[in-house]
C-alpha cells in the first residue's frame, strides 16, 4: 500500500504565508519564520506580493519557480507602486524601474498585449 501527501488548493489569491509554505516544500529551503521576513519587500502586510532581492535571486536559482521578464516602456511611478501592491495576486520582482519579474503567466501576457504599459494595465485591473 502507498501513501501519498494531498496538495491543497487554495481558492483565491494566496498570502504570504501560503506561498512560503509552498516554497518551504522544496529540499534545502530555508525556516519558514526566516523566509517571510527575508523574501517580501513588504512582509507585514501578507497580501503584499512584492519579493525582495534576496527572495527573487533565492528562488531564480535554487528552486524552478519561474519569473517572466517584462521590459516596462515608462519608470514606476509611486501610483504604480502602490496599484501593484492592491491589485497582483502572485509575486513579483521590480528589477529596476524599467524591468519587472512576474511570476504569472497572465500579468505577462497581458503586459505583452499593452506593450509594457503597466501604468495602463494596471488601470484596467483596477476598472474592472
Amino acid at each position: 500500500m502507498c501513501c501519498y501527501v494531498k496538495v491543497t488548493q487554495f481558492t483565491g489569491p494566496k498570502s504570504q504565508d501560503q506561498w512560503v509554505i509552498e516554497w518551504a516544500l522544496i529540499p534545502n529551503a530555508p525556516s519558514s519564520t526566516w523566509d517571510r521576513y527575508q523574501w517580501f519587500f513588504n512582509p507585514t502586510k501578507p497580501s503584499s506580493m512584492r519579493l525582495s532581492k534576496v527572495g527573487a535571486t533565492w528562488l531564480q536559482k535554487k528552486t524552478n519557480f519561474s519569473f517572466h521578464t517584462v521590459a516596462l516602456d515608462k519608470g514606476i511611478t509611486p501610483k504604480i507602486l502602490l496599484q501593484l501592491e492592491r491589485l497582483l495576486t502572485e509575486p513579483y520582482f521590480i528589477k529596476d524601474t524599467k524591468e519587472l519579474w512576474v511570476h504569472s503567466e497572465t500579468d505577462a501576457i497581458m503586459l505583452a498585449l499593452h506593450a509594457g504599459n503597466l501604468g495602463a494595465y494596471l488601470d484596467n485591473l483596477q476598472d474592472t
